[in-house]
């Protein structure tokens, strides 16, 4: 390498270093031996030195200081005697046997199923209170689950969709604070009726009537089964005493509460005799063969196995909406039997237990709040306010200013009982959230 291409790179000073040794400010002195603060002794010995004399282990079983007995049997022991079920098959009367004749679960299946609460998608209120109620009707559930349709479905399949609510209801209910959305029904109201809207308020009994409805344009013999209520007007001339008969069959009965402050009295006044003599209309006897006057009674047919009762809550002028703003009694039992043709009732079981009540907060009928409670199994009742659930008091229900109200026939199994039978049997709740066909995934 030539040096001189370093020449002028700076200035070097080229004394001769006069010492390559370190310079330190302190002085080192060089450790002669090591300096303990203690005195080490060597180790005389290396075995152990124990506080006890050892003996050689002579067994290499336990020793107890207690005589162990052989264990005769390996099964569980119990305080009851465990009799072996002789059927899990579901039973499709719906009948609820006496609570000491009841199932016995497990542990961890001995809990309330009540489902989960559903999102409020803006205004959807009305349609959140009615599909609780709905989804927690154990014969609509029942049916629903073990009945086909015409496949392939429509883009808009009111049945799928219902049982894949269900399905997720009871699947997120696991979940703390976990809903469901309603969307696919919210996306789709003017499938109900051309008259709802999305983001607008509705009344939750026309909502009510709508889907019902709907539900049997496709599958009419559920909701028949279900709901269906048939109403005979008896008809009587005052002049010979002729009955002429008509039948009009219902999924609900709408009761005046004007007048009235309990249940019992409006449905006392739904079936009262009622004289028609106005001189401006005009009956005709077929058997007189004059004009007559007549009484008209209308009585209960037949009963269905769930009730539905509609305050008539909301006056209606043709200009103004009023509320009837006040509180009607009901009870958490109720005997049909004096509003039923007695004729048709022999031997019937006509007792009803009241299972779920819509309430509307607010002045008229499209605005204010509505929620509902329902009584998921004896004595456990929990009100839905869109996603919020939260357990009350049966007192608390039976104070509110019922809307609508779901009475259901004695002996139909309770909700929660029906979902631990189901996933007791067969593991048929999970499969209801994936219950739609591939072509619904992009509605």
């Amino acid at each position: 390498m030539d040096l001189e291409w370093f020449a002028d790179d700076w200035p070097i000073d080229d004394k001769p270093t006069a010492s390559i040794e370190p310079k330190y400010d302190f002085e080192v002195n060089t450790i002669v031996e090591p300096k303990y603060d203690i005195e080490v002794k060597p180790i005389r010995s290396l075995e152990a030195k124990c506080d006890s004399e050892a003996y050689p282990i002579s067994s290499v079983g336990p020793k107890c200081n207690f005589e162990a007995e052989p264990i005769a049997l390996v099964g569980p022991k119990c305080d009851f005697e465990a009799k072996p079920i002789k059927s899990l098959d579901p039973k499709c009367d719906f009948a609820r046997e006496k609570e000491e004749k009841r199932l016995v679960w497990t542990s961890n299946v001995l809990k309330t199923y009540k489902g989960a609460g559903l999102l409020n998608l803006g205004n959807t209120c009305f349609l959140n209170a009615v599909l609780q109620c709905f989804m927690n009707i154990v014969p609509l559930f029942d049916l629903l689950l073990h009945k086909a349709h015409v496949v392939p479905c429509d883009h808009f399949c009111l049945i799928c969709i219902f049982k894949e609510l269900i399905g997720l209801s009871l699947v997120y209910e696991a979940y703390e604070g976990r809903s469901v959305s309603p969307w696919r029904l919210v996306e789709n109201l003017i499938y109900f009726t051309s008259g709802f809207h999305k983001y607008e308020k509705e009344d939750a009994h026309e909502f009510l009537q709508c889907f019902l409805n709907r539900l049997e344009s496709r599958c009419s013999d559920i909701v028949q089964q279900v709901f269906c209520v048939c109403l005979v007007s008896k008809f009587c001339c005052c002049n010979c005493g002729h009955y002429s008969n008509t039948y009009v069959p219902l999924i609900d009965l709408s009761l005046e509460i004007k007048d009235v402050d309990n249940l019992h009295s409006a449905l006392e006044s739904f079936t009262r005799v009622e004289k028609l003599d106005d001189p401006e209309i005009k009956f005709s006897c077929e058997i007189c063969n004059v004009q007559v006057s007549i009484e008209k009674q209308l009585m209960l047919y037949n009963v269905p196995t769930i009730s539905i009762f509609h305050l008539k809550r909301f006056q209606n002028n043709g200009s103004v909406e009023r509320k009837v703003d006040k509180h009607v009694s009901f009870l958490l039992e109720l005997d049909l039997l004096f509003y039923t043709d007695n004729n048709q009732t022999i031997n019937e079981q006509i007792k009803y237990d009241l299972y779920a009540v819509i309430v509307h907060a607010g002045s008229i009928s499209i605005s204010g709040h509505y929620y509902c409670f329902i009584c998921a199994e004896p004595n456990e009742w929990y009100k839905f306010g869109d996603s919020m659930i939260s357990r009350v008091h049966e007192d608390l229900v039976l104070a509110e200013e019922a809307y609508i109200m779901f009475y259901t026939k004695r002996d139909t199994l309770w909700f929660s009982d029906f979902v631990a039978l189901q996933k007791h049997n067969v593991d048929t709740i999970p499969k209801l959230s994936f219950s739609l066909s591939n072509h619904h995934a992009s509605d």
